[in-house]
């Protein structure tokens, strides 16, 4: 079987290239970035991904506030309520 990328190459395409032209250490022509930042570019790039983040962040900050501020205490419980099967007005009659 052969490979699909079965080119030939000649020896007239290739030169040397010559040893005074190398160069190797170059500085770079702007700042470094690093992975955070490049992070948070490409991140404020998608703006579908930033309006995420905020209802994301929406809903966290609702979760954590809405038991502090709320009137009802986690330990009241309702035995009355208990054997009680979910009813939906939608489904009378239906058998659910």
């Amino acid at each position: 079987m052969t490979p699909k990328n079965n080119k030939q190459f000649n020896k007239e395409q290739f030169e040397f290239a010559p040893k005074d032209n190398l160069r190797f250490d170059l500085k770079f022509e702007t700042k470094p970035v690093g992975y955070f930042k490049d992070a948070l570019m490409r991140f404020s790039k998608n703006k579908g991904s930033v309006v995420a983040a905020a209802i994301l962040f929406l809903l966290i900050g609702f979760a954590i506030t809405a038991p502090l501020v709320s009137q009802y205490e986690t330990d009241e419980t309702y035995r009355q309520y208990s054997y009680l099967l979910p009813k939906n007005p939608m489904f009378e009659g239906s058998g659910f």
